[in-house]
This record gives C-alpha cells, sequence and structure tokens, in this order.
C-alpha cells in the first residue's frame, strides 16, 4: 500500500471543504473561504480540481488521471461566504475525461463561475496511494484539518505556498515544492499551478497601473489553464506577458498570457501555459 494521501502537513488539509457525491457524475464540494472579502479564484480552483479529480478516479479505475485542462469564467465577483463548486461528468473516454464545473452562492444560489477541466488517463504509477472504494450517492469526505489555517480569501493561500512575486512587470513568482504543494504522485497540485497564474496575472495587472504588488485592485475573471508536464523539483516560476489591455487614463480589463516553469533558471522544463482575463474593482 502506497503512503497516504495528503500527508499531516497538506494544503488541503487547511482548505475548510467537504466533498458529497451527490449522484452518480455528480460531485459537489461546500466551501468556507477565511480570511477577508475576496476569494482566491486559485483557492477556488483548487477544490474545483479536488472535486473533478476524484469523481474521475472512480470513473476511469484501476487506471489513474493527471489534470490536462482548466478553463473558467466568473459570472460575479467571488466574495467571502459559503460557496458550493460542483463537478458534472460529461463525458468518460478512453484517453480523455471532461467534467464540467460550476461555482454557486449558497445563500442566494446565484451561479458564480462555469468551466470546464479535462484529464488525461494514464496508466496508475507505483507511487500512486490506493485507490477508494466505490462510494454511493450522499456519502461524503474531507481532508480538512480542523485545526489547520483558514485558506482561500485575500492572498492566504498565495502567502501558505510560499509564493513570491519578484519581478510584478514580467509577472515572475517564485514558489517552493514541498510535500505542501505534491499531488497523490509526487508531482504539483494542479490547485498550485493555478494560484501561481493567478498570482502573475494580478501582478501584471498592477504594474501596468502603477501599484504595488501588495496593492493590485484587480480580480482574475477568466482562465484557460493548459497543462504540459508535471512539476517535481522545482520552485515553480511565472513568466507572464499582457497580451491585451483596454487603455485608457488607467488599464481596464487585460489579457495575460502566463508560462510555468519548474526550476527558477531553467526554461526548458514547461509546466502549463495560460491565457487570463484581469478586471480591475473598486
Amino acid at each position: 500500500m502506497s503512503e497516504a494521501y495528503p500527508p499531516e502537513r497538506h494544503l488541503l488539509r487547511d482548505l475548510d471543504v467537504e466533498v458529497e457525491v451527490v449522484a452518480e457524475g455528480r460531485r459537489s464540494a461546500v466551501f468556507r473561504p477565511g480570511g477577508g472579502t475576496h476569494v482566491e479564484l486559485g483557492a477556488v480552483l483548487t477544490i474545483l480540481d479536488l472535486v473533478a479529480g476524484s469523481l474521475c478516479l472512480e470513473v476511469v479505475s484501476p487506471d489513474w488521471i493527471a489534470t490536462s485542462g482548466i478553463t473558467f469564467h466568473l459570472t460575479r465577483p467571488l466574495l467571502a461566504g459559503e460557496l458550493q463548486l460542483e463537478g458534472h461528468l460529461l463525458r468518460a473516454g478512453r484517453t480523455t475525461t471532461t467534467v464540467e464545473l460550476r461555482a454557486v452562492d449558497r445563500v442566494s444560489t446565484q451561479l458564480l463561475g462555469e468551466g470546464v477541466a479535462t484529464f488525461a488517463r494514464t496508466r496508475r504509477s507505483a507511487t500512486a496511494p490506493d485507490q477508494p472504494p466505490p462510494t454511493e450517492p450522499g456519502s461524503r469526505f474531507s481532508f480538512t484539518d480542523p485545526n489547520g489555517a483558514a485558506l482561500g480569501a485575500d492572498g492566504t493561500l498565495r502567502d501558505a505556498i510560499g509564493c513570491r512575486i519578484v519581478d510584478p512587470p514580467a509577472g515572475v513568482t517564485v514558489t517552493p515544492v514541498s510535500g505542501y504543494v505534491r499531488n497523490s504522485f509526487g508531482a504539483v497540485n494542479g490547485g498550485v499551478v493555478a494560484t501561481v497564474v493567478e498570482a502573475a496575472a494580478l501582478a501584471v495587472a498592477g504594474a501596468a497601473d502603477g501599484d504595488p504588488p501588495d496593492r493590485v485592485r484587480a480580480e482574475v475573471t477568466d482562465v484557460a489553464l493548459h497543462y504540459l508536464a508535471q512539476g517535481r523539483t522545482g520552485p515553480v516560476r511565472t513568466r507572464a506577458s499582457m497580451l491585451r489591455s483596454s487603455w485608457g487614463r488607467r488599464p481596464g480589463q487585460l489579457v495575460v498570457r502566463v508560462e510555468v516553469f519548474d526550476g527558477e533558471h531553467d526554461e526548458s522544463r514547461r509546466m502549463a501555459v495560460a491565457h487570463v482575463f484581469t478586471s480591475r474593482w473598486a
């Protein structure tokens, strides 16, 4: 039997989230982000990746999966409160599994965003944990440690994984790789990649408007993230460039290209590429 996942010290244990098997091909998670008012999209995508991935594992068993892409579009700002994050199986193919993603405000039931995640079907590695038994509708699971940190709002997830903004205009961030951010087969968690992509895009948005990194008044509204290779060595480094800006006296919506690399100085190991929309907020 492989080592239990996640380990005792892990980002999934610091996120206040519980996943429920709603029905065959459907899972839902309740997320209660800690912190301030605006929720990091990276935290939401981390949980959606967990929801969709756990759903796909049962579908492809005894094989394994790796996230190959996530697209997500917000319909309104992500404000702190109880969020319902949903995954619905769209297709289970021979090589690829596709899951529809949704985020809903649990109080108002308003749709906050939706998207699609795709997973590549792979052979189960020797280091992957054992497959969980099939789950029945109504069953629930959570990795949350009651003594863990409350992550998910106002930059706390980025802080927890150690993401540092090094060069805001170039969207350069550096994040160490440790057991805290690894997935079940020892590579960097897909939600961590989404989180550093968000940080890089916001750094570029702030630099375009002259804001220091800690006072960026913008949020990511849309992201198309393509995973190219597993990151294992670290540190994870991003580089970004602005593709489009609605220029006026101040930039409005920006489109930013973000690349993610495994290694601070080695750009031959490209992990992911993303196209990100950011929007100003008051």
